[in-house]
């Protein structure tokens, strides 16, 4: 539990000398902060299911569906956009992807915290489920379609 928790505090201050809210504009790059504050969180959860004041296997949940699953999709996103020629910017539905993910990992903690509320884990299914099928919808064309050639300037984004 302590070392965990030192992990965890460890994670924690590196997160927080990358200065995370100056990402908030560009989402691709926000969400990759996102998802390495859950893997900090996991090492807390997991600190809290060794001390007896959590569940287990719902505190492997935040590493895995908060950290993992929020990098995937990040990556993943990232990649396709990446390597099809397109801007590395989100729009408003893969910002909804991002959103389902975490609504999902935080239905999933909140299910841990109250187990008796199991519509709280209907709910992180549900969202987990729309995250990961919401990404296969939204990229399947972007995947399947042609390379498009964007000019990049070297001007930054506002």
């Amino acid at each position: 539990a302590l070392l965990c928790a030192l992990a965890g505090a460890a994670h924690l201050a590196r997160l927080s000398r990358w200065r995370g809210a100056a990402t908030w504009p560009e989402k691709l790059l926000f969400v990759l902060h996102l998802a390495y504050f859950w893997i900090a969180a996991g090492f807390f959860a997991v600190a809290a299911a060794a001390m007896g004041w959590l569940p287990e296997a719902g505190a492997r949940h935040v590493w895995l569906a908060g950290g993992i699953g929020t990098i995937t999709l990040a990556v993943m996103a990232r990649s396709a956009l990446g390597h099809t020629g397109r801007e590395l910017a989100a729009d408003r539905g893969q910002v909804a992807i991002f959103a389902a993910v975490q609504i999902a990992a935080i239905a999933r903690l909140a299910a841990m915290i109250w187990p008796g509320a199991p519509l709280l884990l209907q709910l992180a299914g549900i969202a987990w489920i729309a995250a990961f099928a919401g990404f296969a919808l939204w990229f399947w064309p972007v995947l399947t379609g042609p390379r498009v050639s964007l000019q990049r300037s070297t001007a930054r984004p506002r």
